[in-house]
């Protein structure tokens, strides 16, 4: 859950409920939020979804970014996850996504 001292950062959260609004196309939607590290990127995403998190998404993946390893893992998990391949590639995690 976000710090209880999380304040401010409307902007951004207002961006992040407009770019994940439902709508009925059925489009999946994806978003990247990047920045140097400490400035509070990871208090805003974990502010948005505890806000929005349950009412409108059926799976939220977390993907750490801080090396090529760590990105491949994430993205071998959410193909096992899924069941997208016998053996799980991050190649199947992102034509999934």
């Amino acid at each position: 859950s976000p710090s209880d001292f999380f304040t401010g950062r409307d902007s951004y959260l207002q961006a992040l409920k407009d770019h994940f609004s439902p709508n009925l196309d059925g489009e999946r939607k994806k978003f990247l939020l990047y920045g140097m590290g400490g400035i509070g990127k990871t208090q805003i995403c974990l502010k948005f979804i505890e806000k929005y998190g349950k009412k409108w998404f059926s799976d939220i993946f977390w993907i750490d970014a801080s090396s090529e390893y760590t990105v491949d893992l994430c993205l071998r998990q959410i193909a096992q996850k899924n069941k997208l391949d016998s053996m799980p590639s991050a190649e199947s995690a992102l034509e999934w996504i």
